[in-house]
C-alpha cells in the first residue's frame, strides 16, 4: 500500500487538473431579435448576448469532414463549414465551456434560428476574434504594410486575384481599416 503523504500520491496530486472558476468568453456580441430566422418560432422578443470562443482544431476537423459529406459544391461546402464554425464558436457569455442556453443544440439549430446574414456575421467576428488573438496571424511589418500600400493603390488591386479571396481580403481590409479609424488620434495643432 502506498501511504497517503508519499511522493508518488504528492505528485499524482500535483498532475490532477485544479478547480477553476469559469472562463468567460474573449469576446461578446449581441443578437437582435431581426438576427434571428422570421420563422423560428422560438425567436427571442429582446436581444441576447452570446459569447464567442476560439473552435478546438478537432472541431474544424470535424466541419471540414461535415462540410464536404453534406454539400456537393464548393459554395455550398463553404456554407456548411461556415453554420459548423459558428455553432462550435458560440457559447455562454461567462462559461466558454458551456453551449449557450438559447442554442443547447447549435449545430442543429443555427441553420434554422438565425439568418443567412446573421451566420456571415458571426463567423467574421470569430475569425477575427483569431486573427485579433491567434498566434499564427503575427503583426504586418513595414515592409509588408508598404506593399500592401503599393497594392491597393493601382486601378484595380483585385484584377488577378481569385474572388475567394478577395471576398476574405477585403473583409480584412475592412477589420484593418475600422480598428485604424478606432484608434485614430489627430495631432494637436
Amino acid at each position: 500500500m502506498i501511504a497517503p503523504d508519499s511522493p508518488f500520491q504528492r505528485s499524482v496530486a500535483a498532475a490532477r487538473p485544479q478547480a477553476r472558476g469559469p472562463i468567460r468568453a474573449p469576446k461578446t456580441t449581441v443578437l437582435q431579435p431581426s438576427d434571428f430566422a422570421y420563422d423560428y418560432r422560438d425567436r427571442p422578443a429582446t436581444p441576447i448576448v452570446v459569447g464567442l470562443r476560439h473552435i478546438s482544431a478537432a472541431d474544424a476537423e470535424r466541419g471540414l469532414a461535415f462540410s464536404t459529406m453534406e454539400a456537393k459544391t464548393p459554395d455550398a461546402q463553404r456554407q456548411a463549414l461556415g453554420v459548423f464554425c459558428v455553432a462550435r464558436g458560440i457559447c455562454d457569455p461567462n462559461d466558454i465551456e458551456k453551449p449557450h442556453p438559447n442554442f443547447e443544440c447549435a449545430e442543429d439549430l443555427i441553420p434554422l434560428a438565425l439568418s443567412r446574414v446573421t451566420i456571415d456575421r458571426l463567423l467574421s467576428e470569430i475569425a477575427a476574434l483569431v486573427v485579433e488573438s491567434g498566434p499564427l496571424e503575427t503583426e504586418a511589418d513595414d515592409d509588408e504594410v508598404q506593399q500592401l500600400a503599393m497594392m491597393l493603390s493601382i486601378d484595380d488591386p483585385f484584377q488577378h486575384i481569385d474572388p475567394s479571396h478577395v471576398a476574405m481580403a477585403r473583409r480584412h481590409i475592412r477589420l484593418a481599416l475600422n480598428e485604424l479609424l478606432d484608434g485614430y488620434q489627430p495631432t494637436p495643432e
